[in-house]
């Protein structure tokens, strides 16, 4: 079974930046009747806490597995994935250590995720998804996200 589609939500980063709207695009192919392969892009735009810093964006492509239970129309899920982020702005100094000096424009992921779908027809379903990211080396980002998905293939 294939699945595609849309979210929307909150991510927010380890200190300095406020948490910020995000969009999502994703898509999955069920390897099985318990996982799934999962491919996400998302992106986020985080305004400064505190005065003179700069808004930043982040941009994150993530490829992963899930493991679900599908309770017929209940599908829980819990995965792993990895992947790639990349600031639009690079951001501020206090971010990356104090420095700076560790500051990067982008590098890699390794995240989790939990969630919990419904399907409401045998071709759509609604969900929502919490999930924690390690941007490589060493700095977070939680997101929280509702979502929408069109599926096929039986």
């Amino acid at each position: 079974q294939w699945h595609v589609g849309a979210g929307v939500g909150l991510v927010a980063l380890d200190s300095t930046y406020a948490p910020g709207g995000a969009s999502a695009l994703h898509g999955a192919y069920g390897i099985s009747d318990m996982f799934d392969a999962r491919l996400e892009l998302r992106g986020s735009l985080h305004e400064p806490e505190g005065p003179g810093t700069r808004r930043v964006e982040l941009f994150q492509g993530t490829l992963g597995v899930a493991y679900k239970i599908d309770i017929i129309e209940w599908i829980p899920y819990f995965g792993v994935r990895g992947g790639y982020y990349r600031f639009g702005s690079l951001p501020d100094p206090s971010w990356c250590g104090g420095d700076g000096q560790r500051c990067a424009h982008g590098g890699g992921i390794v995240g989790t995720m939990i969630g919990l779908d419904y399907t409401f027809a045998r071709s759509a379903a609604v969900g929502a998804e919490i999930g924690y990211d390690t941007l490589l080396p060493e700095r977070g980002a939680t997101s929280a996200l509702v979502r929408a998905e069109y599926r096929w293939g039986w």
